[in-house]
């Protein structure tokens, strides 16, 4: 078991060890490494010497005492001061030595003795204070550079299965409130909000051109569920679609088409849903004149936790209407199969894998708030 123990509590340190190294620049692991290797070898070759060579000096007088004053051979001296000999060091117990004395511990159960060895330590100190001095400045370094970093936001988010929004503006920011309030995680790219402003807003923002491919990258493309993409020219909606596609094949992007001529062009480079916010504005805006209800009723079911709400439940295989599983006060008011809608429906109507409904349900607690 101590042996396990060992060799886990050993492969721990090792990867601390390369885990400190990782912020280091080449210089200065190449420094640090040519520093400590010839430190511990001055440190336990030196002090093993030279101790060593006082311990047997120190070994000698009392057995040459004991030999005048017993008038015996030094066999036997030896045999009888036995105990009272000082035993040599290892190379263990010299390498626990400068190990000690390197990180500065010092415990003081082994200590220099001769005017050698105190030579040594003074060596293996200075020296020992060089190696800390630079791990410690390289640290504060990257420490700094890593809060500047975070203050820009320039720190690489490792958010997954989460909702990407290029652009900031109120159409995006009543997005990501709707977002977050359905408990989804979201990270803004926009080259024209201070993060530390939007940080204060509770949104994680990434500054940067959402075309440069890093900036996608610092906001975690490859392991984000969906993009959504509310552009004022389909040229550029084009162009991100496919870098996203290409960093992500299984993203799921959202896009606003300002032409709808564009829209086979857009649904070429990977979009996978479009929305006509200029056509839909203008519908609502007709509609409002004779059928403001309809209007409210639309606006109502599009915002989450707030009255009436529209939910969309996906068949993963061949299910019965009346055995979907949706929630208490789900009524269902479309069924698609293959694609198709179709109002006829009873609770034992089949739907096979890929068929969906759409469910109306209201929220109590919001009924009970606003009352």
């Amino acid at each position: 078991i101590s042996r396990r123990l060992g060799l886990v509590m050993g492969l721990i340190v090792l990867n601390m060890v390369a885990s400190l190294f990782r912020f280091f620049t080449k210089k200065s692991i190449a420094l640090v490494f040519i520093l400590s290797f010839v430190t511990f070898i001055i440190g336990t070759f030196g002090f093993r010497y030279y101790e060593n060579e006082g311990i047997r000096e120190g070994n000698e007088i009392i057995i040459h005492d004991f030999m005048e004053g017993r008038n015996v051979s030094r066999a036997e001296a030896v045999e009888n001061v036995s105990g009272a000999l000082s035993e040599e060091y290892d190379y263990q117990t010299s390498f626990y030595w400068t190990f000690t004395t390197v990180t500065t511990v010092g415990f003081g159960d082994y200590s220099p003795s001769t005017t050698e060895g105190r030579i040594v330590y003074y060596i293996v100190g200075l020296m020992g204070i060089s190696v800390i001095g630079i791990i410690i400045g390289e640290l504060g370094s990257y420490l700094m550079e890593l809060s500047l970093m975070n203050m820009k936001g320039l720190k690489k988010s490792h958010m997954k299965n989460h909702v990407i929004i290029v652009g900031w503006n109120s159409a995006t920011e009543i997005a990501h409130k709707e977002l977050t309030t359905r408990r989804m995680k979201c990270v803004v790219i926009d080259e024209h909000k201070d993060y530390m402003e939007m940080k204060a807003k509770g949104v994680h923002l990434v500054p940067g051109n959402a075309l440069d491919e890093s900036v996608l990258l610092k906001a975690g493309i490859k392991t984000a569920k969906s993009l959504i993409l509310p552009l004022k020219t389909d040229e550029v909606t084009v162009m991100l679609s496919l870098k996203a596609k290409r960093l992500n094949k299984g993203i799921r992007i959202i896009a606003d088409i300002n032409d709808q001529k564009n829209q086979s062009i857009v649904h070429d480079a990977g979009v996978n849903t479009m929305i006509p916010s200029q056509m839909i504005r203008g519908l609502l805006l007709a509609n409002a004149i004779e059928e403001n209800l309809v209007v409210d009723f639309i606006v109502d079911i599009c915002q989450e936790y707030e009255g009436l709400d529209i939910s969309q439940f996906v068949m993963d295989k061949p299910t019965r209407i009346r055995d979907i599983p949706m929630g208490k006060g789900h009524k269902v008011i479309t069924a698609y199969h293959r694609g198709e809608a179709f109002l006829n429906f009873k609770p034992d109507t089949k739907l096979d894998r890929g068929d969906w409904v759409l469910t109306l349900s209201y929220n109590e607690r919001k009924k009970k708030k606003r009352k």
